[in-house]
């Protein structure tokens, strides 16, 4: 692999994936509301009855969050994914390779760049890196652990650190069991720009390295 493909290939890409991804979650939303006041003007003139209409009004209440959960997971997907090729590219020539770290995902990608790579922009003090630990542990609550941050209720969940995190993002944070739904793209759009702006700065790095 050429290493000079990881300047072209990765922010830009990742960067018009993830602003795809914002831009279907806007699209819907707007859709999900203008379809939900559409139906309450429908029960009010009485062309639907309201007991009938009652599986579309349970849709319109919980479609927005569960199309933006599934989004944010997609795109910490495709984050995974760019740090993932960005350790491959800098494993080349190198004897140790990324499996034989210790740990898994981002961080396992994280490591082996810092470390093997020589890449200080990605070592774990970066402030990007504080958010994007945030980031991770949102998407493995909600991929498994039914996005709850306390599956038994019994913790205080307004003591957790990701509660304050997901709150100035104003994702609602439901019930005792702390059930975690995205209601508008805020947190994603942040999602966007720090990783982004991580990346770039590694990249940037790594660019640098090959031109001298």
């Amino acid at each position: 692999m050429d290493k000079k493909e990881i300047k072209p290939m990765s922010v830009k890409t990742y960067i018009s994936i993830c602003r795809s991804l914002v831009r279907l979650a806007e699209d819907n939303i707007k859709a999900i509301k203008q379809q939900d006041e559409q139906l309450t003007r429908d029960i009010l003139d009485e062309i639907r009855n309201f007991e009938e209409s009652t599986e579309d009004s349970i849709h319109f209440m919980h479609a927005d969050w569960i199309l933006q959960n599934a989004i944010f997971i997609s795109m910490y997907s495709h984050f995974e994914d760019k740090m993932w090729l960005t350790a491959y590219v800098l494993s080349e020539g190198k004897y140790l390779k990324i499996e034989d770290l210790n740990g898994n995902g981002i961080e396992n990608y994280r490591l082996y760049i810092e470390k093997i790579g020589e890449i200080q922009q990605a070592n774990e003090g970066v402030a990007e890196w504080g958010e994007i630990k945030h980031f991770r542990s949102i998407r493995n609550l909600l991929v498994h652990n039914g996005g709850m941050i306390d599956k038994e209720g019994t913790k205080d969940i307004e003591k957790e650190k990701l509660y304050k995190f997901l709150k100035d993002n104003d994702v609602i944070v439901a019930g005792r069991s702390g059930r975690i739904r995205i209601r508008n793209p805020k947190l994603l759009k942040r999602f966007m720009r720090t990783t982004s702006m991580f990346l770039e700065a590694i990249i940037n790095a790594y660019n640098k390295k090959i031109s001298n």
